[in-house]
């Protein structure tokens, strides 16, 4: 089955082919606002690792995410993403000012075809590399944590976000155990959080209750965690007093309409498992003719909940 594209449409098939198919109602969207929470004045990177499958075969994906914290408030997200984003849109404009025709095809056997005969040809989009697009903000004085990351597809017009509100506790057992991180004393620490039991490393040199991800609560900054099973990891790498504070801030970029949906942990793991579940593929026929296919992701992902 194919289908047919002039030059100007592709902006429109890019959509089609990458957005998450939609989950959930968006009866609930309101006009979103930005929220200024805090300025950052301290940042930490970790080097974070997750465990996932390539074609049935084990592999490790490293990643760098950040956290930055004032007062009350903190933010953790891919600082890259956004430089690794541009650098994409940049690569995309360049190839569509070449694009006269566009064909999407739904054959697979033609696609398994095609990459058996001409795999370096091919421009295949690796969701191994896309980094993360969610950012997580938390209020240290009543433990709510506040989860925004790509929504349902609402439209072309449309860019949708889905927020996930949570007010999270964890009952920590500190032990006496001790080993040294980026140069500091730390203490080790454990809990289950979500189906999943983390050894923390923290350093009560820095008193803060903060750590990366969701990973927070002790008396001192968690350097280094890791889940029981191996499958997640967390390490500080860098640390730095910001020069010039930073704003903590909600802000909904885009150029389009902007729509929020607030949902479940369940729904947002659908959807990131939707969005991942496909890769894209694309071939240059020749004169300015490229052909579309979209195929199974050959990378599968584990999720870092554990949903009941």
């Amino acid at each position: 089955m194919k289908k047919h594209f002039s030059w100007a449409k592709t902006c429109i098939l890019t959509t089609i082919l990458c957005c998450p198919i939609a989950l959930m109602a968006q009866n609930n969207s309101a006009e979103p606002q930005n929220r200024l929470l805090d300025s950052a004045t301290y940042r930490v990177i970790y080097l974070t690792t997750q465990r996932a499958e390539r074609e049935h075969k084990p592999i490790v994906i490293a990643d760098s995410m950040t956290l930055e914290w004032g007062n009350n408030w903190s933010c953790y997200y891919d600082l890259n993403k956004k430089f690794r984003d541009s650098m994409q849109t940049a690569h995309d404009m360049t190839v569509m000012s070449s694009i006269t025709s566009m064909t999407v095809s739904m054959d697979q056997n033609e696609l398994e075809q095609r990459l058996r005969n001409n795999r370096d040809n091919a421009q295949i989009k690796d969701t191994e590399h896309d980094g993360e697009s969610y950012r997580i903000y938390r209020n240290r004085t009543d433990g709510q944590t506040i989860t925004i990351d790509n929504g349902p597809y609402a439209g072309s017009s449309v860019k949708s976000f889905i927020q996930v509100n949570e007010n999270i506790r964890h009952s920590w057992k500190v032990s006496t155990d001790t080993a040294s991180v980026l140069g500091y004393n730390c203490i080790k620490a454990v809990a289950t959080f979500h189906g999943r039991t983390y050894t923390v490393w923290f350093t009560p040199d820095i008193p803060i209750p903060e750590g990366p991800w969701k990973l927070f609560g002790l008396p001192g900054l968690i350097l280094k965690a890791e889940d029981k099973d191996g499958l997640f990891t967390f390490e500080a790498i860098g640390m730095e007093n910001l020069r010039e504070p930073q704003p903590i801030e909600i802000k909904w970029e885009s150029r389009r309409k902007v729509s929020v949906t607030k949902g479940t942990l369940e729904q947002w793991y659908g959807l990131r498992n939707k969005s991942r579940a496909n890769i894209n593929v694309m071939y240059h026929n020749g004169n300015g003719a490229y052909t579309a296919y979209s195929m199974p992701n050959p990378i599968t992902y584990i999720n870092m909940e554990v949903m009941k």
